[in-house]
């Protein structure tokens, strides 16, 4: 759906990052990880720190590292880890935009993604038809609440 608003009208919606969110939405919703505040607020707290470091630093290679890890950082001081933010955090550093980028595609994306993932578990539940599997996690043990 993200994909095809971009292309039909031309909107700056395609982030490499949100296909890793779409993964871990549709195949492993019960982590953590898949919760709407960990990955709205991991890709918008990435995004941020990523812009800041470009615009402080420039995209080198250590500035890449360094936003990355300081995106790492805070997604974990506002328990909104989304292992895809790490790579929002990476695209924004080496692609140096300006301050919009948060804007979008990166919350636009990440908020539209959520909503097309509540959308298909309403209708799963509506429907009584699983669209996806139950969840790719090998077992819950692995899952912290």
């Amino acid at each position: 759906m993200i994909t095809f608003l971009a292309y039909t009208y031309n909107l700056p919606l395609l982030l490499p990052s949100l296909g890793a969110s779409a993964v871990i939405l549709f195949g492993a919703w019960e982590s953590p990880f898949a919760r709407p505040k960990s990955v709205l607020g991991g890709h918008i707290i990435s995004a941020t720190v990523g812009v800041l470091i470009a615009h402080l630093a420039g995209s080198t290679w250590w500035s890449i590292a360094l936003g990355v890890t300081l995106a790492i950082g805070a997604m974990i001081h506002f328990k909104s880890l989304h292992p895809p933010g790490g790579a929002t955090a990476f695209m924004a550093v080496y692609n140096n935009p300006n301050w919009e980028f948060i804007l979008t595609p990166v919350a636009i994306g990440a908020i539209l993604l959520l909503l097309i993932a509540a959308l298909v578990k309403k209708l799963e539940v509506k429907s009584g038809k699983k669209f996806f599997q139950k969840s790719l996690l090998p077992c819950k043990k692995f899952v912290r609440n």
